[in-house]
């Protein structure tokens, strides 16, 4: 209660999932179903939401498959990219200069997610990885949707379900279905 007063969170969602059987453990889509004020019928482990900076693993990811390492050095400084009207920043508004990807990856840094983003291949070739390799469906669901380099920022909606098992492929190598049932009973 404190939290939700604090933050003006009205809702919440949690999912806790068995890596290996990709079975749930715990499931909350709402924390009141009866409560229509806050939607409480929708289930916002399936509803589609922004991941933000969750995603960056996932793009570091990528970039790795093309070849990059945690040890490479990216560039958190000032970046326009060509015919966009807006600067990129991080969060604190600093820039830490050459940071190696794994620090990059650890401090959430923005700027440099964007680049790898870009030296991964770009939107299109990221966003087939991201959908072949995790599950996310993101191409899949947005075909003709323009993310750019916002797309390394979590601009791209994504089941939190999803994300919770790409988290699962992530740690275990091994990419299985959610399997949200467990048993049925009559």
């Amino acid at each position: 209660p404190a939290l939700q007063a604090e933050h003006w969170i009205s809702n919440v969602a949690t999912i806790v999932i068995d890596h290996q059987s990709r079975g749930p453990l715990v499931w909350i889509g709402s924390k009141d179903y009866w409560n229509s004020a806050i939607g409480g019928q929708i289930d916002m482990l399936q509803a589609r939401r922004q991941t933000g900076s969750a995603i960056k693993p996932f793009i570091y990811a990528a970039a790795i498959e093309k070849g990059y390492q945690p040890p490479t050095i990216f560039y958190d400084s000032v970046t326009w990219f060509r015919n966009d009207r807006f600067r990129l920043s991080n969060s604190d508004g600093h820039f830490l200069g050459g940071i190696r990807m794994k620090q990059a990856l650890a401090y959430s840094r923005n700027i440099p997610a964007a680049k790898a983003l870009l030296l991964a291949g770009g939107e299109k070739a990221v966003k087939t990885y991201l959908d072949d390799r995790f599950g996310f469906d993101i191409a899949a669901n947005y075909p003709n949707h323009f993310f750019g380099w916002t797309l390394a920022l979590g601009t791209a909606p994504v089941q939190l379900s999803d994300l919770a098992n790409a988290y699962a492929t992530l740690g275990s190598n091994e990419q299985k279905e959610l399997c949200p049932i467990l048993n049925i009973t009559t």
